[in-house]
């Protein structure tokens, strides 16, 4: 990374675009850059929350590939912080799921960062990711990774004092870089090869002069400091005077440089930090809106199915009532019929018993006059008596 602040910068206006535009994956990219910066910058709490804050957003939208990749900056930042057991589980886990992006070029960066962050791994193990990570690399023509797996073998000979076997591969990783333009591996073999020239520090001078300028003449100002403060004590142990007043103002000037680049990241970092928490607030407040809209949306639909259930209540009991008035009226009909036929019947009997007065009156009188004549046997006497009878009662009716 040339230049931290910048990619700071560049990577919270593309946050901020990508938010106007409601481009989720933009955002989530954006702040993958922005934490990448707060790693250089030595934040690496702030770093770790923004990478697992991506970490989360990536596995939602199913980006296997950013998420090992996520995983694997996850475990730089805690190589970094010296937590071996969390960096070596986060880099295993980029690393299996790596191994399972058939035709994905994440592939090599997961080889390095697994060998970078296992260094206990056997050399034979090492020696074979790094082949890997170097044949992936050419077969999808990456230039940066193809240096980087390149360095990686002489780098782990350097860090277990094997000096003689590093350097060729070291000089053969910095004819690479010459060759292909990649000058932050060239600053990196330099660097190296400096480092492996320990009891020479005119030597180490040279390499790291060289190194100096690539980094002054590209813009690589993170290497800058480094490089003059390794300078400096070269310059020291060779006792040179002018060399170490020469060094110490291209120090003092990077320092001052970085001092003003640290006050612009400041700066970002604080408009940074605020409209984080703004968006904090924002969400928090848009969450409490959900919930009210959707409070809201249950009130409503619970009034619907209410209205519904009295409507459905109201069609039944109206359908009972239109019962009860059918069987009323057919109730009123029956009984005016009922009564029409009773006055029918009255009237009936009214009128045989008016016709039948004198003849049943005759009756009574001829069973009278025969019943006075004596000479009747018991049963006639009895008939007559009954017909007598009937016909009074007949008559009183």
């Amino acid at each position: 990374m040339k230049d931290v602040d910048s990619c700071f910068y560049y990577g919270m206006t593309a946050k901020a675009l990508s938010a106007r535009l409601r481009y989720a994956k933009g955002e989530t990219d954006a702040d993958n850059v922005i934490a990448a910066a707060l790693y250089f910058r030595g934040l690496y709490k702030e770093a770790l929350e923004l990478f697992n804050k991506c970490l989360i957003e990536y596995r939602e939208t199913g980006d296997s590939s950013n998420v090992a990749q996520a995983l694997s900056n996850m475990s730089t930042v805690y190589t970094d912080l010296h937590d071996t057991a969390k960096a070596i589980s986060l880099a295993r886990q980029g690393f299996e799921l790596g191994r399972q992006l058939d035709g994905d070029s994440i592939q090599t960066l997961l080889y390095l960062n697994y060998c970078l962050d296992n260094p206990q791994l056997p050399e034979d193990t090492i020696r074979y990711y790094l082949a890997k990570a170097r044949a992936n690399a050419e077969k999808y023509n990456d230039r940066p990774m193809q240096s980087l797996a390149m360095l990686m073998l002489p780098t782990y000979m350097v860090a277990n004092n094997r000096i003689a076997e590093a350097v060729p591969l070291i000089r053969e990783a910095l004819d690479h870089a010459r060759n292909t333009g990649m000058e932050y591996t060239e600053i990196s073999t330099l660097v190296l090869l400096g480092d492996c020239m320990k009891n020479k520090p005119d030597s180490v001078l040279v390499y790291y002069t060289k190194a100096l300028d690539i980094a002054s003449k590209n813009g690589y100002e993170n290497f800058k400091l480094q490089i003059l403060q390794v300078m400096l004590e070269n310059s020291e142990l060779i006792g040179n005077k002018d060399q170490i007043i020469h060094v110490q103002k291209l120090l003092a000037s990077a320092l001052e440089t970085d001092n003003s680049n640290l006050k612009k990241f400041i700066g970002d970092y604080t408009i940074y930090s605020a409209i984080r928490e703004k968006n904090h607030l924002l969400e928090a407040g848009n969450r409490n809106k959900l919930t009210k809209i959707w409070m809201l949306a249950a009130i409503c639909a619970a009034s619907v199915i209410l209205i519904v259930f009295i409507y459905f209540q109201y069609r039944r009991s109206r359908h009972k009532t239109e019962i009860i008035s059918g069987q009323y009226q057919q109730l009123q009909h029956a009984m005016t019929a009922l009564e029409q036929s009773q006055a029918d019947n009255t009237q009936m009997l009214k009128v045989v018993a008016h016709d039948l007065r004198n003849p049943i009156g005759a009756m009574t009188s001829i069973a009278g006059l025969m019943l006075d004549e004596g000479a009747r046997t018991d049963d006639d006497r009895m008939m007559l008596d009954l017909l007598k009878t009937s016909g009074r009662t007949l008559s009183n009716w």
